[in-house]
C-alpha cells in the first residue's frame, strides 16, 4: 500500500514569488497612529512596502513601493490625510472626478506635453499639431540659459517672463510655411498673436480644478495687453473677386478646373465641403447640394451643420458630369484620376458600400491613430482620397494656380473666393439668417426661434444677382461640349 503512495508535490521553480506578506518598520515602527486614533501598519511583500489599516469603518491597503525613502514619504501623506479626514482608499480615488494628488512641479516643456496629450485625444491631430507648432517658439525662449536661470519651473513664470517672451517672438526669424531652404522673415504680427494666446491657454488648462498641474494661488501672467490686439479686417473693404473677375477665372479654366473649382465660384462653399461632397449628396430633381453630417457623426462640416444648399440650373450639368457614370463615390476627383493617369485602389456602388469600407477602415486603423471623432473624420477623408477624391490641398494648389493664370494672385488667396461669393450674397439682399445659414455658419439667433428660413427663394435672389457669372458657366459648358454629356 505504502508503494502506491506517491510523494508531495512540491513546487521548485525559483521565478514564484512568494505572496506573504511580513511584518516591516518604516520611520523607526510598524505601527503609527493618527491623532484621530486610527492606527496604520506596515508590511513588506514582493520586496515592497504596504500600509494597512481600518479608516471609516473600512479596511484599507495601499502599496508604498519598494524604495525606503519614497515610501516613507507617502506614509507621511496618508497619516496627514487621516488626521484631516481627506484620506480615499486607492479603490475609491478612480471613482473621484478630480484628482487628490499634490501639484505637481513642471517645467513648461512638461506643462506643454500634457496638455498635447490631452487635445490629441480630444481634438485630433492636426489640432494638437497646430498648437504644438505655436508652442516650439515658445519652449525655444523658455529653454534658453537665462531663462532657464530665472523661471525654471512653469510656476515661476511671471509678468516679466511674458514681456520678455513677446519681445523675444517679436525678433524672431522664420522660414516660410517652415522650410529650412526658404527665406527668412519676422515672424507676422498675427503668428505672434497666435503663439501668446496659446501659452495663455496652456496656463488656463493647467488652473483648472480637474486637472491640477498649476497650483490655485498661481496667477496667469498672460494677459490681453501682454497677446495685443490682432488687425481688424476693414469693414469698408472691397471685395478681392468681384463677379467681373470671377467671370474672368471661369474663362481662363481649363476642363479639369471647370468641373471641379466652377462650384466655389458660385456657392460660399469651403474646400472641405468640396472635398468630402459624394455623388449621393446631390439631388439633381430638388436642384439641392446636402452639405452636414453623415455617417452616424463620422464625418461632419466645421460648423456640424446640415444644410441644404440650392444650386442654380447651370451648374447641374457641371455636377452631372463630374459624376459621369458612376453611382457613388467622391463627386469630385483628382486630377490624375479624372484624366486616367491614375487607377483608384477602392469603389463603390451605393452609399452602404461607403458606409462598410469607413467601418473596416475604422476597424483597421491602429489604436493611437483614432482617438475622437476628429480623428474618425481623417480616416473618411483619407477614405475617400483612396476612392480618386480630391484633396482640400489639392483645391489650394488649384485656385492658386488658376488665380496666377489670371493674373490675380499678387494680393489674392485662394480663400478669398468665399468671401466674394459671400459678399455677392450679401449685395443680392439675402436675408440675415439666411445669409448665415447658406453660407454654412451657425444660426443660433434669437430671431431663429420666432421665423423659419427660406433658403430656395432667398438663393434665387442672389442667383438672378450673378446671372452674367451663371451665363459664363454655361457658355464654357458649352465650349467643353459637356451639356448634357456624362464624363
Amino acid at each position: 500500500m505504502d508503494e502506491l503512495q506517491s510523494d508531495p508535490i512540491v513546487n521548485t521553480d525559483s521565478s514564484v514569488v512568494s505572496r506573504r506578506m511580513e511584518r516591516a518598520v518604516l520611520m523607526g515602527s510598524h505601527t503609527h497612529r493618527t491623532t484621530n486614533g486610527v492606527s496604520v501598519h506596515i508590511y513588506q511583500r514582493d520586496g515592497k512596502f504596504l500600509a494597512r489599516g481600518r479608516y471609516n469603518k473600512q479596511a484599507f491597503g495601499e502599496t508604498l513601493g519598494s524604495d525606503e525613502e519614497k515610501a516613507t514619504s507617502r506614509l507621511r501623506h496618508i497619516l496627514t490625510e487621516i488626521e484631516l479626514g481627506s484620506y480615499v482608499r486607492p479603490r475609491d480615488a478612480s471613482k473621484r472626478p478630480m484628482g487628490n494628488g499634490t501639484v505637481p512641479q513642471l517645467r513648461l516643456r512638461n506643462l506643454a506635453n500634457e496638455f498635447l496629450a490631452e487635445k490629441r485625444k480630444m481634438n485630433g491631430a492636426k489640432t494638437a499639431r497646430d498648437y504644438r507648432n505655436r508652442l516650439a517658439p515658445i519652449l525655444d525662449f523658455s529653454e534658453t540659459l537665462e531663462a532657464l536661470r530665472r523661471w525654471r519651473l512653469a510656476a515661476d513664470i511671471d509678468r516679466e517672463f511674458a514681456v520678455e517672451l513677446r519681445k523675444f517672438l517679436t525678433k524672431r526669424m522664420v522660414a516660410r510655411n517652415g522650410h529650412s531652404n526658404s527665406d527668412q522673415k519676422l515672424m507676422s504680427p498675427r503668428q505672434v498673436h497666435n503663439c501668446m494666446s496659446t501659452l495663455r491657454m496652456v496656463l488656463v488648462w493647467a488652473l483648472r480644478a480637474d486637472v491640477r498641474k498649476l497650483s490655485p494661488n498661481f496667477v496667469n501672467p498672460i494677459t490681453k495687453d501682454v497677446i495685443g490686439q490682432t488687425s481688424r479686417k476693414d469693414p469698408l473693404r472691397k471685395s478681392k473677386l468681384p463677379m467681373s473677375r470671377r467671370i474672368e477665372l471661369v474663362n481662363t479654366m481649363d476642363a479639369w478646373q471647370f468641373l471641379h473649382l466652377s462650384t466655389l465660384v458660385v456657392l460660399p462653399l469651403r474646400f472641405e465641403d468640396v472635398a468630402g461632397a459624394l455623388i449621393s449628396d446631390i439631388d439633381y430633381h430638388g436642384q439641392i447640394l446636402h452639405v452636414g453630417t453623415r455617417f452616424g457623426g463620422n464625418d461632419f462640416n466645421k460648423e456640424r451643420l446640415n444644410v441644404e444648399m440650392p444650386l442654380p440650373t447651370e451648374l447641374i450639368s457641371v455636377l452631372r458630369t463630374c459624376a459621369g457614370e458612376r453611382t457613388e463615390g467622391p463627386l469630385f476627383r483628382s486630377r490624375t484620376v479624372w484624366d486616367g493617369r491614375r487607377k483608384t485602389r477602392l469603389a463603390a456602388a451605393s452609399r452602404d458600400d461607403i458606409e462598410r469600407l469607413l467601418h473596416d477602415a475604422l476597424a483597421a486603423a491602429p489604436d493611437d491613430t483614432v482617438q475622437c471623432e476628429q480623428d474618425r473624420k481623417a480616416v473618411f477623408r483619407e477614405l475617400l482620397r483612396g476612392m480618386g477624391g480630391v484633396s482640400e490641398r489639392q483645391i489650394g494648389k488649384a485656385l492658386t494656380s488658376l488665380l496666377k493664370d489670371a493674373g490675380l494672385a499678387e494680393r489674392t488667396r485662394p480663400y478669398d473666393v468665399r468671401g466674394s461669393v459671400t459678399t455677392d450674397m450679401n449685395e443680392a439682399g439675402i436675408r440675415h439668417l439666411e445669409l448665415r445659414y447658406l453660407t454654412l455658419h451657425s444660426v443660433d439667433d434669437i430671431l431663429n426661434e420666432y421665423t423659419g428660413l427660406d433658403p430656395v427663394n432667398e438663393m434665387a435672389k442672389y442667383f438672378r444677382h450673378c446671372q452674367p457669372l451663371l451665363t459664363a458657366i454655361q457658355r464654357r459648358a458649352i465650349e467643353f461640349g459637356i451639356y448634357g454629356e456624362v464624363r
